[in-house]
């Protein structure tokens, strides 16, 4: 770990400084010795390897790197393009298509793939193809034109380093495999085209499908066999790019596995490759239509043949005849140099759907042959399609891809002569393929003009081509800073899963760039908002007295919120038990526990986000208790005149206050909801005169808890115009006029001496006041006339006129027509 720790921070610093990076960062020998024919082999730290890949810059200089046995040297190497990507569909093979029964798979997570080109500083000629998929590097040097070292993966992996092998490609080496054609479908003579340089760069999209024996020479490992694809055709990019400047991209690669993968592949020659070209064509042409591409290639292991590929002549882009067959030797076993040869099979075979012959043969391109290394009638190789046969001898040539040089054990440079390179530019390519595009990121989603909630997590999702892995970056000032969200994500991922942080920002802008060049990429159109959730508890709050087993309601205020959770503590919060999950809306009603505690707390959370929640201040819980003290048995009450309701109370919060005229049989309304803790509330007693009254108080947050009057009590009459209740007066009222139709009524008075504190309030028979009252804080002796305002809001009816003074208490009459 330190190690890795250790080379990440050389390399910031080196790619702030662009120094050359020594590849002993994430490359070292290993302890296994092998015979010098067989190479050396290194150990390769693969975190180390990617993030040298994944370093923002376009060209670099790799020192102390292997390039043959006991050899280093520095690399000037830049990159090159991408034969998968973002874009490329992966697949397994689940189930065969049959007639009435469609072909079964399922996608898989694809792979990062990085390329790179070069040089070796200093020494002419020379050029290197490095190509890093899934951690592992493979590489093929050429020094020269003969000698070619490569390097690729062992398959031994010891924590975060593989084990890799780095040798010549020799004859002694090549496996003794001959190539099958099928004739074009159209045989025309073709004029010889001229060389040239090639230009523009060009595209071939080529749908890639391996046989069960393959993955089963893989090791059944699914992850191997698509990094070998994905190596195997990076390199034959490299080789076509180099030579006739057409690109290799591999919009959709599938693979049938084994049992328990999947079912086995369709084919019944997998091992026959000469009977296999047949079947995979019509397999193709019946069922898999729709798959877009310039020719297919099948790779599949060989049997016991010497046929190690196929494929139809000079039939590129055409759907229903561009195939062609490769047998791979590829191996997890010393020598591990089958890479090299896979690389020549698979770039012959393609060289003859582009158009190109055997350069054995005699052509409209060339005549005489291009070299003699077989014969028609060769005693060891007969080969039917040589331009030469008896007295004429083979004779043993440097060869090059589209010959049969390596069957006599002679190096064989990995490229095309110049004149089968222009026959592969010009025969169909020039004027099938297109120009590729250029590498590109787009954001799917967001897209802007939305708002997000904080902490949630947000789908961002985006389609890319010719990038490998992407890094994923937001701003909250108008883009003059930003903040990483993910680096090195593969593009093939195509979605990740952000969790928003827990901020509110009113403008939020969202970029995914190219991790190897930040100008390849896209930001939103427009900026998103992000809300942080808010959640207040408003009660209880704290200091609240309540009952065992009351009714209390819990409220709360929230935004962005879906459902609350709550919780009730009795200690103080050092324990919480669950009162409630999933509760919409802003209230609940919780029957408070039957504990005694003054440490009570409650607490409520996001129920999507435990992080987010409001908490209550400690309050307490008791036994409730409800008295009433007055009236409580034989009290006389009179009619309009105010009294005390009074009571004790503990642990009650809000009462209900009901009085009867009938001993108990039917209840009348005083108050629906009043503060317990008052302990008292002034009532006017209404006209309703009995003998039997009661006064009854009920606990609201426990219905079930009802006190009432011990006893009756009695509602008395009061006397209409007389004084009461103390001493005689020679005081005259008179009403005028007795009977009101307007909004006001004169109040004729005549007193003999002063009134202190009078009061003049018109009232119902109930007792309501109706109206503000006049008030004196003394009238003198003598007369007057007071206008009375009458509420042009009140009904018709029977009213009175209501004056009281320290000396006493009148009423009079007073009837509403309107």
């Amino acid at each position: 770990m330190w190690r890795a720790w250790l080379g990440l921070w050389a390399l910031a610093a080196v790619a702030v400084a662009q120094e050359p990076i020594s590849a002993r960062l994430f490359l070292r020998p290993s302890e296994q010795v092998l015979a010098p024919q067989q190479g050396s082999a290194y150990w390769v730290h693969e975190e180390l390897l990617r993030a040298v890949c994944a370093l923002p810059v376009q060209e670099l200089q790799l020192s102390d790197f292997p390039i043959a046995p006991g050899q280093w040297r520095t690399l000037h190497l830049r990159r090159a393009p991408l034969v998968v990507d973002g874009e490329t569909e992966w697949w397994v093979g689940i189930s065969p298509a049959r007639p009435g029964k469609p072909e079964e798979r399922r996608r898989h997570r694809g792979i990062v793939h990085f390329a790179f080109r070069g040089e070796i500083v200093g020494e002419e000629g020379s050029s290197v193809w490095l190509n890093i998929v899934g951690g592992e590097l493979y590489g093929l040097i050429r020094r020269g034109t003969q000698q070619l070292v490569g390097i690729m993966p062992t398959g031994q992996q010891w924590g975060a380093e593989r084990e890799h092998v780095l040798g010549e490609h020799t004859g002694a080496q090549l496996w003794e495999w001959v190539c099958l054609t099928r004739d074009e479908v159209e045989t025309k003579p073709e004029p010889l085209p001229r060389p040239q340089q090639f230009s523009p760069l060009l595209r071939v999209r080529v749908a890639v499908e391996t046989t069960t024996p393959l993955y089963q020479r893989l090791q059944g490992n699914l992850e191997r066999v698509y990094n070998y694809i994905t190596a195997l055709f990076a390199m034959v990019s490299r080789i076509y790019e180099d030579e006739v400047n057409v690109t290799f991209y591999l919009p959709w690669v599938q693979v049938w596995a084994a049992p328990p993968e999947g079912q086995e592949d369709p084919y019944q020659n997998d091992s026959d490759i000469s009977a296999l070209l047949g079947e995979v064509t019509t397999y193709w042409n019946t069922y898999r239509t729709n798959v877009r591409r310039d020719l297919v290639h099948v790779m599949t292991a060989p049997g016991a043949t010497m046929v190690g590929g196929i494929a139809r002549l000079n039939t590129l882009c055409q759907e229903s005849q561009a195939y062609s067959v490769s047998g791979i030797q590829a191996s997890y076993r010393y020598p591990t140099l089958s890479y090299t040869w896979d690389v020549h099979v698979v770039a012959h075979e393609i060289g003859h759907v582009f158009g190109a012959p055997h350069t054995h043969a005699c052509t409209q391109f060339w005549t005489p042959p291009l070299d003699t290394c077989v014969t028609r009638d060769d005693s060891r190789y007969p080969t039917p399609d040589a331009c030469y046969s008896a007295p004429v001898r083979p004779t043993v040539s440097p060869g090059s891809i589209m010959s049969y040089c390596h069957l006599y054990g002679g190096r064989v440079a990995i490229t095309f002569l110049p004149v089968v390179a222009n026959v592969i530019r010009t025969r169909r390519a020039q004027s099938c393929l297109i120009v590729p595009p250029r590498p590109t990121v787009l954001i799917q989603h967001p897209v802007g003009n939305q708002t997000f909630r904080a902490r949630d997590t947000v789908q961002i999702r985006w389609t890319s081509y010719q990038v490998s892995a992407v890094n994923i970056e937001y701003s909250v000032d108008s883009m003059g800073s930003w903040n990483r969200i993910a680096s090195s994500v593969p593009a093939g991922d195509r979605v990740y899963a952000w969790r928003i942080p827990n901020e509110s920002y009113p403008a939020v802008w969202l970029r995914v760039y190219d991790v190897t060049n930040p100008i390849t990429g896209d930001t939103t159109m427009a900026s998103f908002a992000i809300e942080a959730p808010t959640l207040q508890l408003t009660y209880p709050v704290g200091g609240e007295r309540f009952g065992q087993r009351e009714r209390v309601g819990i409220f709360w205020t929230a935004t962005l919120l879906n459902a609350v959770n709550i919780y009730f503590s009795a200690d103080g919060g050092s324990r919480w038990d669950t009162v409630a999950l999933g509760v919409t809306g802003q209230s609940y009603m919780w029957t408070v526990p039957t504990v005694v505690t003054d440490r009570a707390r409650i607490r409520i959370t996001d129920a999507s986000n435990l992080g987010l929640s409001a908490e209550s201040g400690p309050f307490s819980i008791g036994v409730p208790v409800l008295r009433l003290l007055q009236p409580n048995g034989g009290e006389t009450w009179r009619i309009g005149q105010r009294y005390e309701i009074r009571w004790e109370a503990e642990f009650v919060n809000r009462i209900r206050i009901d009085y009867s005229v009938d001993s108990g049989q039917t209840w009348r309304m005083i108050r629906a909801s009043y503060d317990a803790d008052t302990g008292r509330y002034v009532w006017t007693v209404p006209n309703t005169p009995t003998n039997r009254a009661l006064v009854r108080l009920q606990n609201l947050g426990i219905p079930d808890q009802v006190v009432q009057s011990a006893g009756v009590f009695t509602i008395a009459d009061t006397v209409i115009g007389v004084r009461e209740p103390w001493r005689s007066s020679g005081l005259q009222l008179q009403l005028v006029p007795s009977v009101v139709q307007g909004q006001w009524v004169w109040l004729k008075l005549t007193t003999p001496e002063p009134l202190p504190r009078l009061q003049v309030q018109l009232r119902t028979l109930l007792g309501s006041e109706c109206g503000e009252p006049l008030r004196w804080s003394e009238l003198p002796a003598g007369e007057y006339v007071l206008t009375v305002p009458v509420p042009a809001t009140l009904a018709n009816g029977l009213y009175w006129v209501e004056l009281v003074s320290t000396s006493g208490r009148w009423v009079l009459p007073l009837q509403l027509v309107r």
